[in-house]
C-alpha cells in the first residue's frame, strides 16, 4: 500500500501553497466527506475551488483527485480490519525506543488536530445538552466501554445522574427500555456502526432523548440522525490509540460541566470524601513517617 494521505501531508506539506495546505488539512479532518464528493462538491464543502482540489491532489503525489479518493477509500476500509490496522502501525515501528517515541508523537499530533478540528459551536451545544440532561447514558462497546465508564464515574462524582451502557446483544434491550424525555445518550463509536448503536439511536430519539456521538468515522453516516457530533481525527494510520481522543474529550466535558455547576460539583466531591472516610473508618492515604 502506498503512503497514506496523512503521511503525504506530513512529508510534503511544507511545499504546498497556502491554499493547498488549507485544503490538505481540511481533507485530513474530513476524510469521509472526501470519499463521497466530486471535486466540485469537495471544493464547495471546503470553501475552496475545483482547480485547488486538483492541484492539491497532484502536489501530494497523486495523479489526480480520483486517485486520492481511491487511496482514501482503501485506507478507510482497512481501518475496520484490526489485523491491517496493527500491520500499518507496525510498519512505522521504531526499534530504537521500542515504539515509544512514535506513539507519543502521534498522540501529541492527534491532540493538536483535535484542538483545531473540533467546532466551538458543536462543543458548546454538547456541553449545553449535558448540562440540561436529567440523566446521561454513556454508551460504548468493546474498548470504548472503558471510556464510557470513566465518563460515567466522573459525572456521578460531580453530582450528575449518569449510567454506563456497555451490553451488546439482546441484553442491551434492558438498558434501552429505560430511555425517557430529558435524557442524553452519549455514544462513543470511533470506527464502526454496530447494530446495537443503530438501534440505541432510534430508541433514544423515539423516547425524546438527545443523542451525541463522538466518532472519527461516522459523521457523514449519522449527521441527520443525531443532535450533535464531535468528530475526532483519524487514528488507524498512526500509532495513536483510537480511544485517546474520546478520553480527552470526556475529561474536558466533565471539567466544562463542573465549571458550569461549581457549587454542586464541589459539594458532591466533599460528600464523596466524607463517605470514603466513613466506609474505611480511617484516612485513605498513608502518610510518610518522619524521623
Amino acid at each position: 500500500m502506498g503512503a497514506s494521505l496523512q503521511e503525504r501531508v506530513a512529508a510534503l506539506g511544507s511545499g504546498l501553497s497556502p491554499a493547498e495546505g488549507r485544503l490538505a488539512v481540511w481533507m485530513l479532518r474530513n476524510q469521509d466527506d472526501v470519499v463521497v464528493s466530486s471535486a466540485s462538491e469537495l471544493a464547495a464543502l471546503a470553501k475552496s475551488s475545483d482547480a485547488t482540489v486538483v492541484r492539491t491532489a497532484k502536489s501530494l503525489g497523486y495523479t489526480g483527485f480520483p486517485e486520492l479518493k481511491k487511496s482514501l477509500i482503501g485506507s478507510l476500509s482497512r481501518r475496520r480490519n484490526l489485523a491491517e490496522v496493527l500491520d500499518d502501525r507496525m510498519a512505522n515501528y521504531q526499534s530504537t525506543d521500542k515504539g515509544l517515541g512514535k506513539a507519543l508523537d502521534d498522540t501529541i499530533s492527534l491532540a493538536e488536530q483535535l484542538r483545531e478540528g473540533i467546532s466551538l459551536e458543536d462543543w458548546s451545544q454538547t456541553v449545553d445538552f449535558l448540562n440540561s440532561a436529567s440523566r446521561v447514558f454513556n454508551f460504548g462497546l468493546g474498548p470504548a466501554s472503558s471510556i464510557a465508564e470513566y465518563i460515567t464515574l466522573s459525572l456521578c462524582r460531580i453530582g450528575m445522574d449518569a449510567r454506563t451502557i456497555s451490553m451488546s446483544g439482546f441484553r442491551l434491550a434492558d438498558d434501552l427500555i429505560t430511555f425517557r424525555e430529558g435524557d442524553v445518550l452519549l455514544i462513543l463509536a470511533p470506527i464502526r456502526l454496530f447494530r446495537e448503536i443503530d438501534v440505541a439511536i432510534d430508541c433514544a430519539r423515539a423516547a425524546g432523548a438527545k443523542v451525541i456521538v463522538v466518532t472519527e468515522a461516522l459523521r457523514v453516516t449519522l449527521a441527520d440522525r443525531v443532535d450533535a457530533i464531535l468528530t475526532t481525527p483519524q487514528t488507524t494510520t498512526s500509532s495513536a490509540s483510537e480511544l485517546a481522543a474520546g478520553l480527552i474529550l470526556g475529561h474536558a466535558l466533565v471539567l466544562a460541566i463542573a465549571a458550569d455547576n461549581r457549587e454542586r460539583s464541589l459539594q458532591s466531591l466533599s460528600r464523596l470524601n466524607q463517605l470514603r472516610t466513613q466506609v474505611t473508618g480511617t484516612e485513605l492515604d498513608i502518610h510518610p513517617h518522619s524521623d
